[in-house]
């Protein structure tokens, strides 16, 4: 492989992960997201995969499952299939170089979870990256978010549900950009420390379901000296599950 890349772990290195020497580097959220996601059955897609952080992440929490991930840059998706491999997960963990707008378009309903961590970084409100791969994992540089949601919506089947982890202060304009429209939201945000703002918010979308909309308790990240709480520590390192 011709790739410069660095090798990392996550989840108490029991995940291999090898990352871009230059670029977006991997930190918790994903591995987050990847514990939002519930026991589930049939074909699940991960929508801007990267390097496949939390396909593998998922991979590892639940042996049984099979994912498909998607993203638009070929080395990120050089990386994931090497990944996969090296966390001999690739029968059953698969990346694709694919544009989203195209891939919805192909495979309209086609999967009955989605987990995304969309760029949600506006770029007329914030400093793009000049390292091309950190700019596309960040910044709406094709898409709008709310953009990018929808047709994260036109790939899932009714009922099926979208996991993403987005800014905290942001909620309001998303949601107000997505509804009205029949979908059932669970909001779990990812505390800084007691008494502080949460920075994340986990946000899990049920497709046409009349379910009650839920805030939840959420998750306090660290302790008042910084070091992380115990339950943060339960996902970031044994590979703990939440419930959405």
């Amino acid at each position: 492989m011709s790739l410069d890349f660095r090798q990392d772990f996550l989840l108490n290195k029991t995940v291999s992960l090898k990352q871009p020497i230059h670029g977006y580097k991997v930190a918790i959220d994903p591995i987050f997201l990847a514990a939002s996601v519930d026991i589930i059955k049939g074909k699940i897609l991960d929508i801007g995969c990267g390097v496949g952080a939390i396909s593998l992440c998922l991979a590892h929490r639940l042996k049984e499952i099979e994912i498909e991930g998607i993203d638009i840059q070929k080395d990120m998706i050089t990386l994931a299939q090497y990944n996969a491999i090296d966390n001999k997960c690739a029968d059953r963990v698969h990346f694709f170089e694919a544009d989203l707008l195209d891939y919805a378009k192909k495979h309209p309903e086609s999967y009955t979870t989605i987990i995304s961590n969309p760029p949600f970084f506006k770029k007329n409100v914030s400093n793009i990256s000049p390292i091309a791969q950190k700019a596309l994992a960040h910044h709406d540089l094709n898409l709008s978010t709310s953009e990018w949601i929808k047709n994260c919506f036109k790939l899932l089947k009714s009922k099926g549900c979208l996991y993403i982890i987005f800014p905290f202060d942001d909620i309001p304009s998303l949601l107000g950009s997505l509804f009205p429209a029949q979908h059932s939201v669970r909001l779990f945000p990812l505390w800084s420390k007691i008494g502080q703002n949460a920075k994340r918010v986990l946000i899990r979308f049920q497709k046409n379901s009349l379910a009650p909309s839920r805030l939840l308790n959420g998750l306090v990240l660290h302790e008042e000296d910084g070091t992380y709480t115990k339950e943060a520590n339960q996902i970031l390192r044994n590979s703990m599950s939440l419930e959405l």
